[in-house]
């Protein structure tokens, strides 16, 4: 099973994400852009895993939620993007949140105490919009309007991720709710 561990988003936050990716889009001569239904913020990344082990990775949520109390608040601030050479990775910045540097630390320290393996580069927070993405040459970042409200999170959620017929499929597996 391939795994992440995510804040998944309220249908007003997936709403007006998907309005900056059309802009994004309509301002693009070429891009792949997240479906709306796969929009989340990861907080870690798992991999390959088998089935064996979610019992364990429910346990190390829980344990990284208890002390929270809900719900945590989360803003973005404006769009952004990573330089790669075969096109632009596009993404929703957020403000600093300590609360959800302060989840990530407990949850990586949990994933880290019960030896399950995850992806350690740096956390920067951020919901990807789209890659590969290349600018028409009359475009700019700057141009493309970013309005997103802030987003309410009570919970974290164990993700799989598949391929179903050719589309990219994620399905919660578990939910640990903050307190």
């Amino acid at each position: 099973m391939r795994l992440f561990i995510a804040v998944l988003l309220d249908d007003p936050v997936r709403s007006a994400l998907r309005s900056v990716q059309d802009n994004l889009s309509a301002r693009s001569v070429k891009g792949r852009f997240s479906s709306p239904e796969n929009l989340h913020l990861t907080l870690a990344f798992l991999g390959e895993l088998p089935g064996a082990v979610l019992d364990l990775v429910k346990s190390c949520m829980d344990t990284a939620v208890s002390g929270f109390a809900a719900p945590l608040t989360l803003s973005y601030s404006h769009l952004d993007r990573f330089s790669r050479r075969e096109g632009d990775l596009y993404y929703a910045a957020l403000f600093p949140s300590p609360a959800l540097l302060q989840l990530h630390a407990q949850l990586i320290e949990a994933l880290s105490g019960a030896n399950l393996p995850y992806d350690a580069k740096p956390f920067r927070p951020h919901l990807t919009l789209g890659r590969n993405v290349v600018l028409q040459p009359s475009a700019s970042m700057e141009s493309i309007p970013f309005s997103v409200p802030d987003l309410s999170v009570a919970s974290i959620a164990l993700m799989e991720s598949k391929r179903v017929q050719g589309t990219l499929v994620y399905t919660p597996r578990y939910r640990a709710y903050l307190v």
